[in-house]
């Protein structure tokens, strides 16, 4: 269980901070939620405790779980997703929801190469910008590095990966 005062990360949001807990009322069930407020500090959004984790809330990383997330972009490979949009919306949502930020990597490092060949749908489009921003968002936070040097780092793998198709 998380406490006030917690960074964490959920995703497709990105780094929040836990301003509270409190009950609130869902389809007539008390229950529960985490009140986050995200680095931007425009977002505020409740996730029940009871569920927080399949939903991929989590700790942010550590300073090497971070290092290792960047050494893991130069070897990430776009994975091969079904033509069918409702699988592959399945598949990435599984991944992304899964918490872990190598998943996630794949998810950028797929959906960038695809859209270089196939194109994207509109919602493959946001999942793509708000995992893009979630990764920046911790590893930056994390690392104390500049959010330019983590995108040129993804942009280049892309290019790579492009080239070589």
């Amino acid at each position: 269980m998380y406490s006030v005062g917690d960074v964490v990360c959920y995703p497709m949001h990105g780094i929040g901070k836990i301003e509270s807990i409190k009950k609130s009322s869902a389809l007539g069930e008390l229950s529960d939620y985490y009140v986050l407020r995200f680095e931007e500090g425009r977002i505020v959004t409740m996730v029940p405790v009871a569920g927080a984790e399949e939903l991929g809330l989590r700790y942010v990383l550590s300073a090497d779980e971070c290092r290792h997330a960047i050494d893991y972009i130069s070897l990430a490979s776009p994975i091969n997703l079904s033509s069918d949009w409702e699988k592959r919306r399945q598949y990435i949502t599984s991944q992304l929801n899964s918490g872990d930020p190598l998943k996630t990597i794949d998810v950028i490092i797929t959906l960038s190469t695809r859209s270089g060949y196939r194109g994207l749908s509109t919602g493959e489009h946001r999942i793509l910008d708000a995992s893009i921003k979630t990764l920046v968002s911790e590893l930056t936070y994390v690392l104390s590095i500049d959010e330019s040097v983590i995108t040129k780092l993804i942009d280049t793998r892309i290019d790579s990966i492009r080239k070589s198709l």
